[in-house]
């Protein structure tokens, strides 16, 4: 059974957590493993949203005695309630449970808990069979907790796609593209003052779900900045028209964020904050830059650190850390085994 997110363009819910979950579901389909879907997110909007638990444990108790292993991937605030409540869940049924928090929001959210439920969740998520959890850091924090879930990484990946990479001999252009939900704290306002003061020497496109209303402006300017919103299978063919991918965020709940590792498999390399786990993602001077949150000055400089001598090497150096770390293919087959090794406990 696997339980998680699913992508909702009808409400521009296209999120990191929900392109990882539907990248592990074409996975499994692609290897034809059969499986029962739970969308914790079946609805979305207005007072609708407070039936996802009803509908979720319906939904897994129809489901859990008809399968071996309970796979729940959520975000942290979710999974505050739905890993426990997948605990017992799979105890009751003699069922195998992995856990899966998307982001690196749950260390913060841990030290919140007051001592009931941090008492919770040691008595649940940190007694499940598996435990994946995004960056090192992560791994690390909660390695150190004890409990016995076997402590994994699981970090984020995409899939290879060679034949839709950024032209090695496409000469570099200045051209920049943001990716993402449109908002405050993904530095979208800073990256479009980086924008204004680069002006024509520099090419910055947006494109996303408009999050904030400060930015609703975007979608009424002529062959203005803002793009509109991709579906899934856009964003390479999208993304490989430009050369570098910008992400000035210091979003709280920020993890390992999905659409560097997307630029990284066209080639592209990246200008990234220095926030969060994103350190753990870019190799400094060879796979992009870091910038400090909030600096319009620190991005515009990384922006003009880009150039035609320095850009092949970049690029090149983009693609095989993809290659190396973030195939979905590897990552997700090496999941496939341990999945496959409880059921054979």
């Amino acid at each position: 059974m696997l339980v998680g997110p699913l992508p909702n363009l009808d409400f521009q819910k296209t999120g990191g957590a929900r392109i990882s979950f539907s990248y592990l579901l074409d996975f499994m389909e692609r290897r034809q493993r059969s499986y029962y879907l739970v969308n914790s997110r079946r609805y979305e909007r207005g007072w609708k949203k407070w039936w996802n638990p009803i509908y979720v444990l319906l939904a897994m108790l129809r489901c859990v005695g008809r399968v071996e292993v309970v796979f729940v991937n959520e975000s942290k605030g979710g999974a505050s309630f739905l890993f426990p409540l997948a605990y017992y869940l799979a105890r009751a049924f003699g069922k195998r449970l992995i856990v899966r928090p998307f982001g690196s929001g749950l260390k913060e959210h841990y030290q919140r808990y007051g001592a009931l439920q941090r008492a919770l969740f040691h008595r649940t998520v940190l007694r499940a069979d598996i435990f994946y959890l995004q960056t090192r850091d992560l791994l690390h924090f909660f390695a150190e907790l004890g409990g016995p879930a076997r402590k994994l990484q699981l970090p984020t990946s995409r899939e290879a796609h060679p034949e839709q990479a950024r032209p090695s001999d496409r000469p570099y252009a200045a051209r920049f593209v943001y990716l993402g939900q449109l908002k405050k704290s993904k530095g979208v306002g800073v990256l479009l003052a980086a924008a204004a003061e680069l002006g024509s020497a520099a090419t910055v496109h947006l494109y996303g779900a408009l999050e904030d209303a400060d930015f609703e402006y975007l979608k009424d300017q002529t062959d203005g900045p803002y793009r509109g919103l991709l579906r899934k299978e856009e964003v390479l063919a999208r993304l490989r028209e430009y050369d570098v991918l910008v992400l000035p965020t210091w979003f709280v709940g920020e993890g390992y964020p999905g659409v560097l590792i997307e630029a990284y498999a066209l080639g592209l390399p990246v200008i990234a904050s220095r926030w969060k786990a994103i350190p753990e993602l870019v190799r400094e001077g060879e796979t992009g830059w870091l910038v400090e949150p909030q600096s319009v000055a620190d991005l515009v400089a990384a922006m003009r650190r880009f150039d035609a001598s320095n850009y092949p090497t970049l690029s090149q150096n983009a693609r095989r850390y993809f290659e190396s770390d973030f195939d979905a293919e590897r990552v997700l087959e090496r999941v496939l085994q341990e999945i496959e090794s409880l059921r054979d406990e």
